[in-house]
């Protein structure tokens, strides 16, 4: 397996980095912190995603992003001879989180289906035997020797995991021995097969019984189906059938197509030549022309009538003239101080005229009086009787001028009446009326004026309109005047213009419509290939023959339906026989199966006492054998990596080792910190090419010559560098630039990614 491309999209501190390594050496290289450990992560989180939280591990805390809280990215690699691409995702949602993944070969586009991660799947080990192989960290000498590293390279050779040694092993069969029988005798698999046996064939006797009954459901079943295979043959023929019609039925909807589409070119040149005929300069009407040529018409015709009716009106109140002499007279009255001082003066001159008669009459009977008694003193007294008869002339002379100055009273009634046109008896009614003229003659004159008022604005607003309507008319025609009449032709032109135009554009709506449903229903269709394919006379094709057809094929339907319903009917039937009504022979065989797993089982269960016992001599065999080759491969390594001073490494059976030197054998406590590290590295590599053999992963080493000395590091830059030939990819992480600077110096081969 070869690492293409690093493509990680949000990891830990990483966002949108794009790492491609290259040939058999990559030295990685930055300062600390700039994410040389979370990438190494990052190719652990791909191939096997991210390890469970806990609270001794911060590997999941270190892998999600600080901002995103997801972890998501894409390896490139090629693996055989064909190149894979995993892309996974986790989003820190929960306890859990969610997580998806997929792998996808790029040369053929498939994607890989398996329960396995993806290191399981390409690379055969789980993800505790690649940490502990393929990934090489620094300051590790100490884990050389002890137990756990030696049970854990024979148990990642035997059984791929090296958490897992003999002790356990042999507590994992006990406890599957256990599980076969207790040891008690009553419990256990095997006691539960022997009861399930016992009762099997119990069932197995009734369902003998039974089975009759099922037999004959299962008879008419098989007969209902054989019917409903020959209904369906016949329902598919005529379907095949119906398809050919459509066919034919489909080229008419390509001609109807063709038919529409002219028509809707003719409807469109149609609108285009009514635009035409409507058209002045660039203005083409619409409804909100027509609804503005309707409201100027109807406040012109509303404008026309206000004036007309104000005219009139303010004609007819000219006429309506009042009497000018006895509105004359009614004025003269309202500057003499109205009827009542009319009639005062009226009032006086009588009672002075009949205050003149009385004293006139007094005195004249005073004088007749006087001069009778004058008289009569006469006789007896010649003085008195003639003083009393003088004083008679004298009553009659002031009888008279009382006389004539009742008549100048009366004369003065009479000239006031006369002023008035009356005579004293009728003054009366005719100061009313005077009065009233004047008052029906100044309410007439009130009135023309407001009516000429209204006249003359109703005359102007009048105008206006007429202008307005004159200008909307001119829009669409050349008009000298406007008129009621005019304007009720246009409108009359425009709408039915309008009308028609709206009609067509529906058609051609109602087309477009219809080609655009009909281009995408038959867009799939190729017409020519369609045409070719017909098999019948198209000519013969009716629509009463394909309603025949569909009918046909309807009926045909319905019978296999009801075919199908008696089938599920009879189905149901039979089942719930079979519930109740078991078939003696899958018993048979569930007995034969039960007596066979409890044969293998009892064979397995007298098996592992045996395995138990001969274990620990397997385990012990196993580590003698493997520890020679794995000891072989890591002096080779070991003598590449000192020059020759060490070639010979030995191995005790717990992965102790100790190293030969000039024919002397030196024990690892007395090796120095580099030594020790030369040795552990040669001994991983060992293991690494023995655990995967052909198919190896890349080699991870991170920081893992950092106490080699210069020389040291050399050789194992050239030993890294010649892996390439065995097809290992190698990555190597370091915080300095060391490395790179041996092999552009020694010239090694390598490529250099900066973080």
């Amino acid at each position: 397996m070869k690492i293409i491309q690093l493509n990680v999209s949000e990891f830990g501190c990483m966002k949108d980095r794009k790492i491609e390594p290259e040939g058999a050496l990559n030295i990685i290289y930055g300062e600390n912190e700039s994410g040389k450990s979370t990438l190494l992560l990052f190719i652990k989180f791909m191939l096997y995603g991210l390890t469970r939280r806990s609270a001794t591990n911060s590997e999941r805390e270190r892998s999600v992003s600080w901002s995103g809280h997801r972890a998501a990215g894409s390896m490139t690699f090629s693996h055989g001879d064909k190149t894979y691409r995993i892309e996974r995702s986790f989003n820190e949602s929960g306890r859990s989180g969610s997580e998806k993944l997929s792998v996808i070969c790029l040369d053929d586009g498939g994607e890989i289906d398996t329960e396995k991660s993806p290191g399981e799947y390409f690379l055969g080990v789980p993800r505790e035997v690649f940490e502990s192989t393929a990934c090489v960290g620094q300051m590790r000498s100490s884990e050389i020797n002890g137990d756990k590293l030696a049970y854990g390279i024979e148990n990642m050779l035997s059984a791929a995991d090296e958490s897992v040694d003999t002790t356990r092993i042999l507590k994992s069969l006990d406890s599957v021995r256990v599980g076969y029988r207790h040891k008690n005798k009553t419990g256990g698999s095997l006691y539960e097969d022997e009861q399930k046996m016992n009762a099997l064939r119990q069932r197995i006797e009734r369902a003998h019984e039974s089975s009759q009954n099922l037999a004959e459901t299962e008879r008419k079943l098989k007969s209902a189906k054989d019917s409903y295979m020959i209904a369906k043959a016949d329902f598919e023929k005529k379907d095949a059938l119906l398809r050919e019609l459509n066919k034919v039925n489909t080229v008419k909807r390509f001609d109807a197509l063709r038919e529409n589409e002219k028509l809707k070119c003719d409807v469109e040149k149609r609108i285009e030549q009514k635009d035409t005929e409507i058209k002045k300069g660039d203005f083409l009407p619409d409804r909100s022309h027509t609804a503005e040529l309707k409201i100027a018409a109807r406040a012109f015709s509303e404008a026309e009538k206000s004036y007309n009716a104000k005219r009139e009106e303010y004609d007819r109140e000219s006429k309506n003239n009042c009497d000018s002499e006895i509105v004359a007279l009614g004025e003269k009255l309202e500057a003499a101080g109205g009827k009542a001082a009319v009639l005062f003066e009226i009032d006086r001159q009588r009672a002075k005229a009949r205050s003149a008669r009385s004293r006139a009459i007094v005195l004249l009977v005073a004088g007749i009086i006087a001069a009778v008694a004058g008289g009569v003193s006469a006789l007896l007294t010649f003085f008195i009787g003639t003083a009393a008869i003088a004083a008679l002339p004298i009553a009659v002379v002031f009888a008279v001028l009382s006389f004539k100055s009742a008549g100048k009273c009366g004369r003065e009634i009479e000239r006031i009446a006369l002023e008035y046109s009356a005579t004293p008896t009728d003054l009366s009614d005719k100061l009313d009326r005077c009065a009233a003229e004047l008052i029906a003659y100044r309410q007439v004159m009130t009135s023309q004026a407001r009516l000429e008022a209204e006249m003359l604005e109703s005359e102007r607003s009048f105008g206006e309109k007429k202008k307005a309507l004159l200008d909307i008319l001119n829009k669409t025609t050349e008009c000298a005047d406007a008129t009621i009449e005019a304007a009720a032709l246009e409108y009359k032109r425009i709408e039915s213009y309008i009308s028609e135009r709206e009609s067509l554009s529906r058609d051609a709506e109602a087309l477009l419509r219809m080609i655009s449903t009909e281009r995408e229903a038959l867009s799939h269709y190729d017409e020519a290939e369609l045409r070719d394919s017909i098999s019948v006379d198209p000519s013969e094709i009716t629509p009463k023959v394909i309603t025949d057809a569909e009918r046909e094929r309807s009926f045909l339907g319905e019978k296999a339906r009801k075919l199908a319903d008696r089938i599920s009917a009879l189905d149901g039937e039979r089942i719930m026989l079979s519930a109740t009504a078991e078939d003696p022979l899958p018993l048979g065989d569930t007995l034969a199966e039960l007596e066979s797993k409890h044969k293998t089982d009892r064979e397995f269960y007298d098996a592992l006492t045996l395995a138990m016992e001969s274990i620990e001599q397997a385990s012990s065999t196993l580590r003698g054998s493997v520890t020679p080759v794995i000891s072989q491969k890591a002096g080779e390594i070991l003598d590449k990596l000192s020059d020759g001073r060490y070639s010979v490494m030995r191995t005790n059976s717990t992965l102790g080792f100790s190293l030969d030197r000039d024919g002397y054998g030196i024990k690892a406590d007395s090796l120095s910190a580099g030594t020790k590290d030369a040795a552990y590295l040669a001994l991983r590599l060992s293991l690494f090419m023995r655990i995967f053999g052909s198919e190896l992963p890349p080699l991870v080493l991170d920081e893992s010559l950092c106490q080699l000395d210069e020389k040291r590091a050399e050789r194992m830059l050239k030993l890294l560098g010649g892996l390439g030939g065995e097809g290992i990819q190698t990555l190597l992480f370091s915080s300095h630039k060391r490395e790179a600077q041996i092999c552009d110096a020694v010239g090694i081969e390598y490529h250099a990614i900066r973080l």
